[in-house]
């Protein structure tokens, strides 16, 4: 802004022009937007769904550890599904931890039309966010980690865990052994499921060819499950 400011020169009033400056201060108000997790409600029926389709080995695993619950605290299920397993465990077993893995994406499962997850929950993302809200009331007693059995392999020290139970590639069970063998502690229990399926024949196929006779347990249909004690075989 520029200003006229008289002076006296030899007697004669003169005019001067003063500049002065007017700065304009601007307030910002900065607003935060606060995220909040998206509001599950859980319908257990849906998620229940396919339960009595798996509910002896289900059954069979929570007795198994159930039996052996001075030794076995802390395990790792491969491969997690729809959950129910792993909230039969946790309503009805002593576990103080039990970790789940599983990437919920259509290009990694491989178990044909048997589950409907785009029908009954609208994409892998939200049968996803059904798994998490389920298992939110369990606390830090359980996690769910949404990823590959090998990433999911990396998180675990070596021998840090009393079990593992594999349900996830069936057609990929030897690199699982391979990520997760290591990762049960010396007399802790590999266990997995679909021995003697007939849809997996390969599973058997491949476990009779890894361990002797006397190191593996398989337990027909319909429990269609086996196991192996870490220490009796390495």
């Amino acid at each position: 802004m520029i200003g006229v400011m008289p002076f006296t020169l030899n007697g004669v009033t003169m005019a001067t022009r003063k500049r002065t400056t007017t700065t304009k201060t601007t307030t910002t108000t900065a607003t935060t937007t606060a995220t909040t997790e998206p509001v599950v409600e859980i319908n257990l029926d849906t998620l229940y769904k396919y339960h009595d389709y798996w509910k002896e080995s289900h059954v069979w695993l929570r007795d198994f550890i159930n039996e052996r619950s001075d030794e076995i605290t802390t395990g790792v299920e491969i491969g997690v599904a729809f959950g129910s397993n792993m909230k039969m465990l946790l309503d009805e077993t002593s576990l103080t931890k039990l970790w789940g893995v599983d990437t919920y994406s259509e290009k990694r499962w491989n178990v044909g039309d048997l589950l409907n997850v785009k029908e009954e929950f609208g994409s892998f993302d939200g049968l996803y966010q059904h798994i998490l809200a389920m298992l939110k009331p369990y606390g830090t007693r359980a996690k769910i980690a949404r990823m590959t059995s090998e990433e999911g392999s990396k998180k675990f020290k070596n021998e840090s865990l009393d079990f593992i139970f594999i349900d996830g590639d069936h057609f990929d069970l030897e690199n699982d052994l391979k990520y997760w063998e290591k990762k049960v502690r010396d007399g802790g229990y590999i266990i997995g499921h679909d021995w003697n399926h007939p849809c997996f024949g390969n599973i058997t196929q491949y476990l009779r060819e890894r361990y002797d006779e006397d190191q593996l347990v398989g337990i027909d249909g319909p429990v269609h499950i086996w196991y192996v004690q870490k220490g009796a075989f390495m």
